[in-house]
């Protein structure tokens, strides 16, 4: 499950970090990103449950803490125009740290 979670995650950076590099954030794109990451926390959330490890669970508390931001920055308040670029960078920064500490969970 842990391992799941990690490439869904993954995938979903990988394309928050597409469209922060290259401008494109249509309406499309975002929702697909939204909706893996929101999978792949879910399946970290089971995975959480099922092992229990402080790792994974500081994990998870930062992935759902910048999923959030995320949802209500980007699916609320900067919906129809681009948000500030530090908002961006604070957003995948906190979401990149808990992919790393589930990485390091995982894999270590």
């Amino acid at each position: 499950m842990l391992a799941l979670a990690f490439v869904l995650l993954l995938v979903a950076a990988t394309g928050g970090l597409a469209m922060a590099v290259l401008d494109v954030a249509a309406p499309a794109v975002r929702t697909a990103h939204g909706g893996i990451a929101g999978l792949g926390l879910l399946v970290l959330l089971i995975g959480a449950l099922m092992h229990g490890q402080t790792l994974v669970w500081t994990a998870f508390g930062l992935l759902a803490i910048g999923f959030a931001a995320g949802a209500v920055l980007f699916g609320l308040v900067w919906r129809e125009r681009t948000p500030p670029r530090l908002v961006v960078a604070g957003h995948g920064l906190i979401n990149a740290v808990g992919i790393v500490l589930l990485g390091v969970a995982i894999f270590a």
